[in-house]
């Protein structure tokens, strides 16, 4: 009986060691690399008729730059006061400001009416929650928008995942 009591405690203490020193490595590494969820590299991306470009994430403010790749003319649907385009992307809420490629020129209404196959704009977010230092900023943007040829109302969806620095 005494024997069978030894050899449970020896094959416990056995895994114990195993178990322990498993953590220590686990320990070791987050310490040294740090968090994970870091080590993804950031991403953007648009599902057709859209095409993601560049991103920028300074402060709580959010900046996108995306083309339209339908090979058609697109509508986008706007609110008139002021006049901004009815993107959303999460806890951001709706684009603060449109403008051209060139990042300086404001959008007009023409503009997000008749969006030209391979055109690009730059569309920008501003007081965004949720973005922390250290931390991914992860939200889904959402684009309303009409082809020239229908009257319905699609959407157009992607999602932007990136570290907060």
């Amino acid at each position: 009986m005494k024997k069978k009591g030894q050899a449970a405690l020896e094959f416990l203490m056995t895994y114990g060691w195993a178990i322990l020193a498993a953590v220590i490595v686990i320990g070791v590494l987050y310490f040294l690399i740090g968090n994970p969820s870091n080590l993804a590299g950031d991403k953007f991306l648009m599902a057709a008729p859209f095409s993601a470009g560049e991103k920028s994430l300074v402060g709580t403010s959010i900046t996108l730059e995306i083309s339209n790749g339908a090979g058609k003319t697109l509508d986008i649907d706007i609110d008139a006061t002021p006049l901004v385009p009815d993107l959303t992307l999460g806890a951001c809420g709706t684009a603060t400001n449109s403008y051209k490629a060139d990042g300086t020129t404001a959008l007009a209404q023409t503009d997000l009416d008749n969006w030209a196959p391979g055109t690009k704009y730059v569309f920008k977010w501003t007081g965004c929650t949720g973005v922390t230092t250290g931390s991914r900023f992860n939200e889904d943007i959402k684009i309303p928008y009409k082809t020239t040829d229908s009257s319905l109302t699609q959407s157009g969806s992607g999602s932007l995942s990136v570290s907060v620095k």
